[in-house]
């Protein structure tokens, strides 16, 4: 059987309603106190069970919260270590790669200071071909300038030959020809002298006056004759 006590105030003592009949029962301090004692120990269990229960809950919770405590240490320290050993191999892989850099960038310039030798050599092959082309050309330019002033000289020594040899040949048909001009001169005169001989015959036989006449005459016509023919001739006495 089990009661509910009510209480109507504080000067009303507590009642107690029976389930079945519902029956109110007053109860006095005899009927109460083992009640109460009851009660009270019951109470007092169930709060020494709840303190003990919430005592352990809190070491629980305590022992919980160190665990959580070392769990996140440990997750700190393990991270921690992790990124340590990643910084160093980052580190390692930054230094490897910015070593490949260096070594790439290395054999780049080495190559191109490679190229840029060959270049230069070529270069220099080059000029000493054109300086040389140049110093042939110079020679046969000299050599050709030389020829040409031989040619020169060559030609002017045959052109001096040539005019001499004009000239004399000149020389000899103008003395030829003034040789032929006095003969023909020297011709003429004879053949005046003959003209002339025959001219005083004929005037000594004929009359003195008529045949003067004829002769002075005839020796006019004889003289023009003359001088034409030697201008002609172009021939001066």
């Amino acid at each position: 059987m089990s009661f509910k006590a009510t209480a109507a105030g504080a000067l009303h003592e507590p009642t107690l309603h029976c389930p079945n009949c519902n029956h109110e029962i007053r109860l006095t301090e005899s009927l109460a106190a083992p009640l109460l004692a009851e009660t009270r120990q019951r109470f007092q269990q169930q709060l020494a069970s709840k303190d003990a229960e919430m005592e352990r809950k809190t070491e629980v919770l305590r022992l919980e919260r160190e665990q959580v405590v070392k769990d996140r240490e440990q997750i700190e320290s393990q991270v921690a270590k992790r990124l340590a050993a990643e910084r160093v191999q980052l580190v390692a892989a930054e230094s490897k790669k910015a070593r490949e850099a260096a070594t790439a960038e290395l054999q780049a310039k080495e190559a191109e200071a490679a190229e840029l030798r060959a270049t230069l050599l070529t270069n220099n092959v080059k000029l000493a071909e054109a300086q040389k082309q140049q110093a042939e050309l110079m020679r046969q330019q000299r050599a050709l300038e030389e020829e040409k002033r031989e040619l020169d000289l060559t030609i002017e020594k045959r052109v001096q030959a040539s005019v001499s040899e004009i000239q004399i040949k000149a020389r000899q048909e103008a003395d030829e020809a003034a040789r032929l001009r006095v003969a023909e001169k020297d011709q003429t005169i004879e053949s005046m002298t003959r003209t002339i001989e025959e001219l005083k015959r004929k005037a000594e036989q004929g009359s003195q006056q008529s045949q003067g006449e004829v002769l002075e005459l005839e020796l006019e016509e004889l003289l023009r004759a003359l001088s034409e023919r030697f201008d002609r001739a172009g021939w001066q006495g």
